[in-house]
């Protein structure tokens, strides 16, 4: 369960902003999934969108919860003088460029309640602290460990290893991603397994996105059959109309390759000798089913087929293991129907019974004036003034009497009462066209 994530001096991000999925509205549906803490002390909303125009920080949010994971992931691998190429400040301001990134999570996992906190630039870790709740009727939270550049403090609810932690951790290394590595059994792999297998972040563009989700897909249902038939439910629940899935892999190929290329990475060997095929059904005259038909899934199926098979996996593993999926661009190739069909399996408590959360950014409007699917405290929005500088707020924040819990929201987002709404200038682009065009 995710709760809220702040980030400050990340990108376009200058200034802290804070993301959140806690539902303190006493409007929400008795059908929505919400998760809860202490006896309904804290609830947290299954889904939530960001929208805004092109370029004011909807991506860059997603990108900082996916340099966050890699860091945490990946800066146990770090050599001594490494650069943390998850430090990307704010470049638009002589202070900011050389300040430090803050990341600040609170999340749950394992039934243990964290927040943890960094604080670091391109070369040192400043800060690290992780915090746990105390599961009491007061809520209150101890430390775990804190760190900063010349001292380390544990906290007396850790019990793990010290001494050694204390000797491997380099400045450049976070603490938790040494430990969790080490696998060691303690609350603090908790909190690192959360990174691992809690949180899925989807990319559609990125270059390797297409390429290793839809290896992953076929991975997936050529090994499970009954993982293969939810598949095949969710593509068929979306109007495609497909029999079955079948995954030709050339075993004999794949080994030349490896044995040739040994550089080469396993995910493009695979998805180079592995050929995936949608059967369709064969009618005859009378509109009855004759055979089925394979097609080739690379070279017959739509764009959007594509998308939504290679991130069903991701989609139904979240919904079985009540895991956090986050989606950057869910509306791009797909209908605006099936957009709305993905987020009601995280809404609804019929789909959705272990407590997964869906993030998603869009540019589909129509989204939020489907009726009973967000509350203002699930619709947020990213907006960028004229000095490159990022903001994000939910509607929430804006007067209960003007704007009402389950209204359309669309038609005062497209009034611009909302904000987050690109400023297109016709006239602009239209002399310049008209300079062009007299010089020539």
């Amino acid at each position: 369960m995710l709760i809220d994530f702040t980030i400050k001096n990340y990108t376009s991000f200058k200034d802290e902003k804070l993301f959140s999925f806690l539902c303190t509205s006493k409007k929400v549906k008795d059908d929505v999934a919400i998760g809860s803490l202490y006896k309904n002390k804290i609830k947290t909303y299954p889904t939530s969108v960001i929208l805004g125009p092109n370029a004011s920080g909807k991506t860059n949010l997603i990108n900082a919860l996916y340099d966050f994971r890699y860091f945490v992931l990946n800066s146990n691998k770090f050599a001594k003088d490494e650069i943390n190429q998850s430090y990307k400040p704010f470049k638009l301001s002589p202070d900011t460029k050389v300040e430090p990134t803050i990341f600040d999570i609170e999340f749950v996992f394992d039934n243990y309640h964290f927040e943890y906190f960094i604080e670091f630039n391109e070369s040192l870790v400043l800060k690290e602290e992780l915090y746990i709740y105390n599961n009491v009727e007061k809520l209150t939270k101890s430390f775990l460990y804190k760190r900063d550049i010349n001292n380390l403090y544990f906290g007396s609810k850790y019990t793990g290893e010290k001494a050694v932690f204390k000797t491997m951790l380099l400045p450049n290394k976070l603490l938790l991603s040494l430990i969790g590595e080490s696998n060691n059994e303690s609350i603090l792999q908790s909190a690192y397994n959360f990174f691992v297998r809690g949180l899925d972040i989807i990319y559609p563009q990125k270059k390797e996105y297409s390429i290793s989700n839809k290896y992953y897909t076929e991975t997936v249902i050529k090994d499970n059959p009954k993982f293969k038939s939810l598949v095949i439910a969710l593509l068929k629940a979306t109007d495609i109309q497909i029999s079955d899935i079948v995954i030709d892999h050339d075993d004999n190929l794949e080994k030349q390759l490896s044995e040739n290329y040994p550089n080469t990475s396993k995910i493009l060997i695979n998805n180079t000798v592995t050929k995936t095929y949608f059967t369709h059904p064969v009618y005859d005259n009378d509109k009855n089913i004759i055979q089925n038909e394979p097609l080739n899934f690379k070279n017959s199926e739509s764009s959007g087929t594509k998308k939504l098979y290679e991130i069903s996996t991701s989609i139904i593993y979240a919904l079985l293991m009540g895991n956090i999926l986050i989606i950057d661009e869910l509306s791009s190739c797909l209908h605006p129907n099936i957009e709305a069909f993905l987020i009601s399996l995280f809404s609804s408590i019929e789909t959705n019974t272990n407590g997964a959360q869906l993030l998603i950014n869009t540019h589909n409007i129509n989204i939020i004036d489907k009726k009973d699917t967000f509350t203002k405290e699930q619709i947020w929005f990213t907006d960028k003034n004229q000095y490159g500088e990022c903001d994000l707020y939910s509607l929430d924040e804006f007067d209960s009497n003007k704007i009402r819990d389950y209204a359309k929201y669309g038609k005062s987002y497209y009034d611009n009462r909302m904000g987050g709404l690109p400023n297109i200038c016709f006239d602009l682009f239209k002399e310049e066209l008209n300079k062009y065009n007299a010089k020539e």
